[in-house]
């Protein structure tokens, strides 16, 4: 029994690790992006390196004050990462054109060991293409209304069109 314990207790550090937990992979730059508009909208998205992706919308936004949580996939995380460094986010970032009736993004944006924060102005490419994708992840948020709602039954659909066209 002896012999087998120096074994035992190598495979049992290594199934347990060391003493730190494991981390998920990395698919995204970390983003916070608030968005205001001249009507008073806000809105704000916010996404880890994991792919974790957070929704505030109305006063709540201001604050991060989160309604929703949901993922974005590799492939959207990946995306986010092309369109920060095409968009030189980390070196240069846009910043529109400061116009009182323009809608307005405060971004943070962090990735490997680079950060930072800014504010644009208008519709800046970059952040327009930024934003589109996390609202497209974020269209799940409402999966479960949309769910709800009745779908289209072709057959009923084609048996009152045939009623229809019988009764003319």
């Amino acid at each position: 029994m002896s012999s087998r314990l120096p074994a035992l207790c190598a495979l049992f550090s290594v199934m347990m690790g060391c003493g730190s937990s494991p981390k998920a992979p990395v698919i995204s730059p970390a983003i916070d992006m608030y968005h205001t508009t001249d009507d008073g909208r806000m809105v704000r998205y916010g996404v880890n390196e994991f792919g974790t992706l957070r929704f505030a919308g109305g006063y709540p936004a201001r604050e991060s004050q989160w309604s929703w949580t949901g993922h974005i996939s590799e492939a959207q995380g990946a995306k986010l990462g092309s369109i920060i460094t095409s968009g030189a986010w980390l070196t240069a970032p846009p910043t529109g054109e400061p116009d009182d009736d323009a809608d307005t993004w405060e971004v943070t944006v962090r990735q490997g060991d680079s950060y930072r924060r800014f504010t644009a102005h208008g519709s800046p490419t970059s952040i327009v293409q930024a934003w589109s994708v996390l609202q497209d992840a974020g269209q799940a948020r409402l999966q479960q209304d949309l769910d709800r709602l009745p779908t289209a039954d072709v057959d009923l659909l084609m048996q009152r069109r045939k009623a229809e066209a019988g009764a003319e």
